[in-house]
């Protein structure tokens, strides 16, 4: 994913500069003494839209390890556990593509019925939750 858009502006250019200035005197005085106040810049980052490229292809490859996903998976009274790189393999994506997607709420974890507070990924959950975003048109 490339590196979204920064925009930059010098606060001194601002009305407000002297109002951050008193303000950040106020939080530490050493900031204004021992810093330059004039160097202080103001960033923002371009948002972007959030979305899974392929959702057609891991929701594909999901169903078709659904069937294999019953004998590889530890289960603890009835409620299936599974790893992280386990649901990367078999979504066929890499474990931090994973980890986005859960960032980004493409996937949300269900609170375990049995450890109250542990969540779990059930795979059958994970490929409804991409069915639907992909009926919705969100990827």
């Amino acid at each position: 994913m490339p590196r979204r858009k920064t925009y930059k502006l010098l606060a001194k250019e601002t009305d407000f500069y002297a109002l951050l200035v008193d303000e950040l005197r106020l939080m530490n005085s050493e900031l204004v003494t021992e810093y330059d106040m004039e160097s202080i810049e103001i960033s923002m980052k371009k948002k972007t839209k959030l979305q899974i490229l392929d959702i057609d292809k891991a929701i594909e490859n999901l169903k078709r390890n659904l069937p294999t996903y019953r004998d590889e998976v530890g289960v603890f009274y009835d409620e299936p556990f599974v790893h992280k790189n386990d649901i990367a393999r078999f979504l066929g994506i890499s474990r931090p593509t994973l980890d986005q997607w859960i960032r980004n709420g493409f996937i949300k974890a269900i609170q375990s019925k049995i450890l109250r507070k542990e969540y779990i990924y059930p795979l059958e959950e994970i490929l409804n939750q991409l069915l639907l975003l992909k009926n919705q048109n969100i990827c």
